[in-house]
């Protein structure tokens, strides 16, 4: 007689992660014998294995199940022998999308001369649970001055750059922008005119006799 000693899964997981059914069939009978033990998710059959044992000998057992958005808000696992059957539920929770964190980065320019380029640097992490892929959008004073499109995973980050030709209507400064779907990250940079040598004045005197 074959029984259903335990059946072990996790409390919840995401739509889209995998499920570890873990499983443990015991033979309480008094003699040898051989079944077939199955893993079914939500009432359809997904695995089945050959097992035999003696008297009182056990076998664990594992099956993986790819969960799905149309496992939302739950799917119940149940492991049967020929003798014996056991159940656990999971609840599955829905996947959320890509979120794009954007920060400015060191080595961003703080202070330019009026007719130098600007570089504003940023870093992109997807604090999301899935892969995505957004556009990026650089500005300056409110005006989009640039973009580029950055594909992450879930938890990878990317360091950006992005420039600004500056003249003298931008001083005494701007505010950059580096933003995503998700987030908006600004930084102020000043813009100071250029240097500008002007002679003030050229004294000498009036007159001089040939020799002086």
């Amino acid at each position: 007689e074959f029984v259903i000693d335990s059946v072990d899964v996790p409390d919840a997981v995401v739509a889209g992660e995998t499920v570890t059914v873990g499983y443990v069939l015991e033979n309480v009978g008094d003699g040898s014998g051989t079944q077939t033990v199955t893993v079914a998710a939500n009432g359809t059959e997904h695995d089945s294995t050959t097992v035999t044992l003696d008297p009182e000998e056990t076998f664990a057992g594992t099956f993986n199940y790819v969960t799905d958005s149309g496992d939302v808000p739950a799917v119940a696992f149940e492991v049967s022998s020929e003798d014996d059957s056991a159940s656990e539920t999971v609840t599955v929770e829905e996947a959320g999308g890509p979120t794009f964190a954007v920060e400015i980065a060191d080595g961003s320019d703080d202070e330019v001369v009026a007719g130098e380029t600007l570089t504003v640097e940023a870093v992109v992490e997807n604090t999301g649970e899935v892969s995505g892929t957004q556009e990026l959008t650089f500005g300056v004073n409110g005006t989009e001055h640039d973009n580029t499109t950055v594909t992450l995973d879930a938890g990878e980050d990317e360091r950006v750059t992005f420039s600004y030709e500056t003249d003298t209507g931008d001083v005494p400064g701007v505010e950059t922008t580096v933003s995503s779907a998700n987030e908006t990250a600004s930084h102020e940079v000043g813009v100071v005119e250029a240097a500008e040598f002007v002679i003030d004045s050229v004294d000498v005197p009036d007159a001089v006799v040939a020799g002086e």
